[in-house]
């Protein structure tokens, strides 16, 4: 993933048990997020990317927020490319014929600020970060386990925000 601002600071986070939180724990709870929805989510960038296509008539970009395409480029010759509209999910199409296998994109993306549902899924990695994760541990002849909760909202609200499975 690319060098992007954080998605989130510490006192975004202030209200959430467990609060506060160090940047490093944020920070590391931030990035997971981003590593599991498998693009930057906020805040919003403007950047060019390049995008296998597969020869298809529809692009698939690695963000689920666009903002504005700029320009669409073929990447082999650099010939700009008029002939396409985009869609706020993250596909351009183009309007007639197929894309060429590699194409540049340059466009602006992802929220302003990190989306209020996602919050409490960084504060609750923040708190286990902060107080550390033990599996297992054993103390003499004993056998002490601690299990994380899973919280299928959590999954959810992930699914909201990351990229489709791409072929």
């Amino acid at each position: 993933m690319g060098d992007y601002e954080p998605l989130v600071e510490p006192e975004a986070l202030s209200g959430f048990p467990g609060a506060p939180f160090s940047e490093s724990a944020v920070k590391a709870a931030a990035e997971s997020v981003r590593t599991e929805t498998g693009w930057h989510i906020a805040p919003q960038v403007t950047e060019t990317l390049e995008v296998e296509t597969g020869c298809s008539r529809v692009a698939l970009l690695d963000t689920m927020h666009v903002v504005e395409v700029t320009a669409v480029r073929d990447a082999d010759t650099g010939r700009e490319l008029t002939d396409w509209r985009f869609s706020r999910a993250g596909t351009l199409t183009r309007k007639v014929g197929v894309w060429p296998e590699v194409i540049e994109v340059e466009l602006t993306h992802g929220y302003e600020n990190c989306p209020e549902d996602l919050l409490p899924i960084i504060a609750e990695r923040s708190q286990r970060s902060k107080w550390g994760m033990v599996a297992q541990e054993n103390l003499g002849g004993r056998s002490v386990s601690l299990r994380q909760n899973y919280d299928p909202t959590s999954a959810q609200v992930l699914a909201r925000y990351s990229l489709p499975p791409r072929p």
